[in-house]
């Protein structure tokens, strides 16, 4: 996150279209503007509410959410088929 022209690393709790929410040890003023940057994406947004650990930010522009979540990693396909689970007889089971 850059807040006034210094970098500092945050943890996102919560990204929506409009805006962030981010963990922050001692929070930021209501009013403030920030920078947050992830992958390559930028977010920048105002600091709408906060709390002694945490701020929620309204983005000026739609944050786009997949991509700003995207690992970049590819689902491990299983080369084979998995078992048939048994089922188990239990005594609030209907059938």
């Amino acid at each position: 996150m850059l807040i006034e022209g210094e970098w500092v690393e945050v943890s996102l709790a919560n990204v929506s279209a409009t805006g962030v929410m981010v963990k922050f040890p001692g929070g930021l003023p209501v009013g403030t503007r920030i920078e947050l940057r992830r992958r390559g994406l930028a977010i920048a947004g105002e600091v709408v509410w906060s709390t002694s650990t945490r701020f929620g930010v309204r983005s000026f522009e739609e944050i786009d959410q997949s991509a700003l979540l995207d690992t970049g990693l590819q689902p491990k396909v299983a080369e084979k088929p998995l078992p048939a689970r048994k089922r188990i007889w239990h005594w609030r089971s209907r059938d």
